[in-house]
């Protein structure tokens, strides 16, 4: 089973938080009008925005990128398990003798059937 574990949900709502209070105050200071723009002071007002517009894409992008963290499983190796014990080399047996015994039938007329009947075995050697 495969499990994906989300890291930072609390800053990601704080960063959106913190997004949503930028624009605000960036929305704010739009609307605000200079009370007076004299001696080159309109050079700081244009400085200021483009600050805040250049912070306002930094925070955008930090918050559209921050996805949930995908955590891979571990993987599917494992290492060999450690070697047996060596007592010596293999062990070799002599095969097992051939049978010289064996079991021979023994028959006998049945003049009822007309035909040899087997009554019994005998075990029979070479």
């Amino acid at each position: 089973m495969v499990k994906s574990f989300v890291k930072g949900s609390c800053l990601r709502r704080a960063g959106a938080a913190a997004l949503a209070g930028v624009m605000a105050l960036g929305v704010l200071a739009v609307s605000v009008p200079q009370a007076e723009a004299r001696d080159g002071r309109n050079g700081a007002l244009a400085a200021g925005a483009a600050v805040g517009l250049a912070a306002g894409a930094l925070l955008g992008a930090a918050a559209a990128n921050s996805g949930p963290e995908y955590i891979a499983p571990p993987p599917a190796y494992y290492p060999p398990p450690p070697p047996y014990p060596h007592y010596g080399g293999p062990v070799y047996y002599a095969p097992p003798p051939v049978p010289r015994c064996y079991m021979s039938p023994i028959q006998r007329w049945d003049p009822y059937i007309g035909q040899y009947v087997v009554v019994g075995h005998q075990q029979m050697c070479n």
